[in-house]
């Protein structure tokens, strides 16, 4: 079993403290030890929709499958010289129905061990399942759109997916998953289509970044299938996207085919079967879904696997608004030892003010240390200005024994709810300091910075601020060393210092 490193602390604390009864720590309070009633949720769930898995629809006990020969033979007369033999071919082929379903998985198999070029066979057989309406014609869609090395095959079974009679809601999972490794513009751009066909409008992250390619072929496609978008549903892409995430989003009800698949990724998140890769692609996939599935995921967090719980949560947060519904699982978590902590970190993504009470206790001296900590963070992206006497509080608690760590927190967090001089300034000391939070420092500027962009009309200066700020930064997916880090934050520090009364006054620190 492999362990992130988000989780090994948890879990061999979990592991080592194993026993009859859950073991309490003596110096957490009383309404901070374990009061959640865990119970195997994930295989209850996998129990409930097993009947509704698309593997499992049989065909017709008295199907006759089609002549094997007739359909090699037809799938051969597709590469023929002659135009009207190979129409033929497709019509017939066409004309199947669901007796072709077998043999043509079967001709599929032998084209893909076959030492010759079989792309053409590959390609009419995968425009030959979208016409038939069974779930093993989809799944064999699926397949080739996750696996198939020729882009063309892609691009044609994700078309057929958005095309069979079945309208499959099962596959969204899967094609939000595919979004992440596909590098085809063109096979992005059907994946779009047959997601925006189930009111899903994941895909218009990655449609943004291809739009913005210099590679011509890459993005024309991807800014006229923008373009498209905006005309069929009246909105810019800016607005579905800024949409999309927010709670009050649309989608279609989940079959019980796609809950199905839900909690099949949602078994990857769990120690029986935890491996890295897993974990992070069930995470992508699940948190490209629709507001419904934190109803759905709510009770997870109660899972007797830690696994499941702290994954859960994670993807909850990864929703940010859209899980509006799962705040009140998400309060209760916060008595969860292994769980407080990422619940506290979900529900500032979240940012809904039924976590604000709840808050503000986790960050109260009654909070062992990790939850306190986490909360103190929360509180400063929720920017709630009601939480800046407890913050307050922390900063004054923050030299006595045992909260070491938490005078960078809470200055952080006061610098989004309620900025001083002070605040200001001891940051900018922990920003260059040696052996000091200087990331805590340095993201705490970030966002300040960042809010002053937001809203209608944020002013010329707040957006040169920013973009200077980013400038300094280092380039996208670039892994600077020990001395740039050092060189990128002396830089940071002597422009803030240049231009602190104009920043204090913006940020309202005057």
């Amino acid at each position: 079993m492999k362990f992130t490193g988000t989780t090994t602390l948890t879990c061999f604390a979990l592991l080592t403290g194993c026993g009859s009864e859950p073991a309490t720590d003596p110096k957490v309070p009383p309404n901070h030890v374990q009061t959640i009633a865990l119970k195997g949720v994930l295989q209850s769930k996998l129990d409930r929709y097993r009947a509704s898995d698309p593997r499992a629809v049989p065909l017709p006990a008295d199907l006759q499958d089609a002549d094997m020969g007739m359909v090699q033979g037809l799938l051969s007369s597709l590469g023929g010289s002659n135009p009207r033999y190979a129409d033929l071919a497709q019509q017939d082929l066409k004309a199947l129905g669901l007796p072709g379903l077998r043999p043509l998985i079967r001709c599929l198999k032998n084209a893909r061990t076959s030492l010759g070029d079989t792309t053409r066979q590959r390609w009419f057989i995968a425009r030959t399942l979208g016409s038939i309406e069974h779930p093993m014609a989809a799944l064999t869609l699926l397949e080739l759109a996750k696996k198939d090395p020729n882009a063309q095959v892609r691009s044609m079974a994700i078309f057929q997916l958005g095309e069979t009679p079945l309208n499959p809601d099962w596959v969204l999972p899967h094609l939000c998953l595919r979004l992440k490794y596909e590098k085809d513009s063109e096979c992005h751009r059907l994946m779009g289509q047959v997601l925006a066909g189930h009111q899903n409008y994941s895909f218009l992250r990655a449609w943004f970044e291809l739009s913005r390619s210099p590679d011509p072929s890459e993005s024309a496609p991807i800014f006229e299938a923008l373009q498209a978008l905006e005309e069929e549903t009246g909105q810019t892409a800016a607005d579905l996207a800024k949409a999309w995430g927010q709670p009050g989003s649309q989608t279609p009800p989940p079959s019980d085919a796609l809950l199905h698949e839900v909690w099949q990724f949602v078994s990857e998140l769990s120690g029986e079967h935890f491996q890295l890769r897993g974990v992070d692609d069930a995470r992508f996939a699940l948190s490209d879904l629709g507001p419904w599935l934190a109803t759905e995921l709510a009770p997870a967090l109660a899972d007797t696997d830690v696994y499941v719980r702290l994954h859960v949560g994670q993807v909850l947060e990864r929703l940010g608004p859209r899980a509006v519904s799962a705040v009140p699982a998400l309060i209760a978590a916060l008595k969860d030892p292994d769980l407080g902590p990422q619940a506290s970190t979900s529900l500032a993504a979240i940012d809904d003010l039924r976590a604000l009470e709840p808050l503000l206790l986790a960050a109260s001296d009654k909070s062992p240390l990790d939850l306190r900590s986490s909360a103190v963070r929360a509180l400063g992206k929720t920017t709630w200005p009601e939480s800046a006497d407890t913050l307050r509080t922390v900063l004054s608690d923050s030299q006595d024994p045992g909260q070491e760590g938490l005078e960078p927190l809470a200055h952080a967090a006061l610098l989004q709810v309620d900025p001083s001089a002070e605040t200001f300034d001891a940051l900018l000391r922990l920003l260059t300091e040696p052996l000091a939070a200087n990331g805590t420092a340095e993201l705490a500027f970030s966002d300040a910075l960042l809010r002053q962009t937001r809203g209608e009309d944020p002013g010329d200066q707040a957006l040169a601020d920013w973009n200077c700020w980013k400038e300094m930064g280092a380039a996208f997916g670039s892994r600077p060393s020990a001395k740039g880090l050092g060189l990128r934050r002396e830089s940071r520090s002597t422009w803030l210092q240049e231009n602190r009364e104009r920043l204090l006054s913006s940020l309202g620190a005057l």
